[in-house]
């Protein structure tokens, strides 16, 4: 999917991103990943779209070899100062356009993660799902969250304003989203605004455009590229299946060979 830019503080949001995200549960997500992972013979975990490393910090210190790939330069240059914080070692890092995954990996791995509704950016899942089969052991597990089109139809986006401060520093987050049902697309228009000491530095617009999946479908063509689903979850609570009030959910499948 697109994302329309201004570039004037790309790296400035970039270094405020875990800011930005702070109260994200990290810890309990990956949680739930190592619950999904139980009982299977996990070495080696790939995560599409790392960000700056929250996920892969945490299941790095579970042992866990990850190689983390991400098309921002800004945010991987975020996650090396972290993964150095944290004295990780095991995390691997990739800059590159997930979508030209075949140009980036040369390996296979027990786990792909695809978190944080990664998926809902990418041009054509079904095309995806098929090159990663490329990167997976058999029986190897896919893990991924994705908006679901019942909660998204359901409830639709509202407008938020977030406001984030740190030091002397502080920035405004507007978003708002409008829904294109016939090509299963929100898109969100996100400003932020930068003030330091008070004073206005200037502002940056975003357009995201990113999809939302029926769960019909995504079952029929995982199956079609040799994945057994395990699982449809929602998000936020484990073990009962995706809500029409959470927009959020997982699946989780596992690849045949």
């Amino acid at each position: 999917m697109k994302t329309r830019k201004n570039n004037i503080f790309k790296e400035v949001y970039s270094d405020y991103y875990d800011l930005i995200y702070k109260r994200k549960d990290y810890r309990n997500e990956c949680q739930r990943i190592l619950n999904f992972l139980k009982k299977k013979k996990v070495n080696k975990v790939l995560e599409i779209g790392c960000g700056t490393c929250s996920h892969s910090i945490i299941l790095a210190k579970e042992n866990f070899q990850i190689v983390g790939i991400d098309s921002s330069e800004e945010m991987l240059k975020v996650a090396k100062k972290k993964i150095l914080h944290h004295n990780v070692s095991n995390i691997q890092l990739i800059e590159g356009n997930a979508e030209k995954i075949n140009k980036l990996i040369h390996e296979k791995f027990d786990v792909v993660l695809i978190l944080f509704n990664v998926v809902g950016y990418l041009s054509n899942l079904e095309s995806f799902i098929n090159k990663i089969r490329n990167f997976l052991n058999t029986n190897s597990t896919l893990i991924f969250d994705f908006w679901h089109q019942e909660a998204i139809e359901f409830s639709g986006p509202s407008k938020t304003t977030k406001i984030f401060k740190r030091d002397e520093s502080e920035l405004e987050r507007i978003s708002q989203g409008v829904i294109n049902t016939k090509k299963k697309i929100v898109e969100i228009k996100v400003e932020c605004s930068i003030f330091k000491n008070k004073k206005f530095i200037g502002k940056a617009t975003e357009v995201h455009e990113l999809r939302y999946y029926c769960i019909d479908y995504l079952r029929k063509i995982i199956t079609k590229n040799g994945f057994k689903i395990e699982k449809f979850e929602d998000f936020k609570t484990k073990n009962i299946g995706p809500q029409k009030k959470n927009w959020s959910a997982y699946c989780v499948a596992k690849f045949l060979g």
